[in-house]
């Protein structure tokens, strides 16, 4: 089945976004498009980053410790959902360490709750995750947190691929072009270690 361009109120129905990503730069690689459409329409996205990205190598960095990549990882992800059009308010680095992000537990329980509270003050009434044919562990924890706020709070949810063509998945919704989708491009150039595009697809389960 072929991919469907839709309007974003087919992706969101209308409503106020969470968006989740499992690592930095996800949020302009594979949300990009989706976050200037929605922040075009007066409506940003509150945009929260799993893990602290430590082990993404970044070209030329300076400071190539685990700290110093995750706080270069931490900076252009504010430049670039700034970019977007994010509020700089709308914007968390949750950090949990690259490659530790449970999917069960105390610590998968404090950040279910947190997201939970943050949707609640910014009235966000879609979380958008990654979807489950994306198996490593940083992007497994984020689709069960998402699944986690819908059991917790009734929220709708919407999962976005990370690949293509994974386990003959397909048939996504993607946006119509317009202009604000423009935006992506500059967002993802904030991003060195990003070398390839990628085409954006959502599976509304609203």
């Amino acid at each position: 089945m072929a991919d469907t361009f839709v309007d974003f109120r087919s992706i969101a129905g209308g409503r106020n976004l969470l968006v989740l990503t499992a690592a930095p730069g996800d949020e302009s690689l594979f949300c990009g498009g989706l976050i200037a459409e929605a922040c075009a329409r007066g409506r940003p996205p509150f945009v929260s980053v799993l893990t602290d990205g430590s082990r993404i190598d970044i070209p030329g960095l300076d400071d190539p410790t685990p700290a110093g990549i995750a706080a270069q990882h931490a900076r252009q992800t504010m430049r670039a959902t700034g970019i977007l059009g994010v509020p700089d308010d709308w914007f968390l680095v949750l950090g949990l360490y690259d490659g530790t992000a449970p999917t069960s537990g105390a610590r998968f329980d404090a950040v279910v709750n947190a997201l939970a509270l943050i949707m609640w003050r910014r009235d966000c009434e879609v979380a958008a995750v990654p979807w489950a044919a994306d198996s490593r562990p940083n992007y497994a924890a984020s689709h069960a947190v998402g699944r986690a706020l819908v059991a917790h709070s009734g929220i709708g949810l919407v999962t976005y691929r990370t690949s293509n063509g994974v386990d003959g998945v397909d048939g996504a919704l993607r946006l119509k072009p317009t202009p604000s989708l423009a935006r992506r491009s500059a967002a993802l150039a904030m991003h060195p270690h990003i070398s390839s595009d990628f085409d954006e697809g959502y599976y509304p389960w609203l």
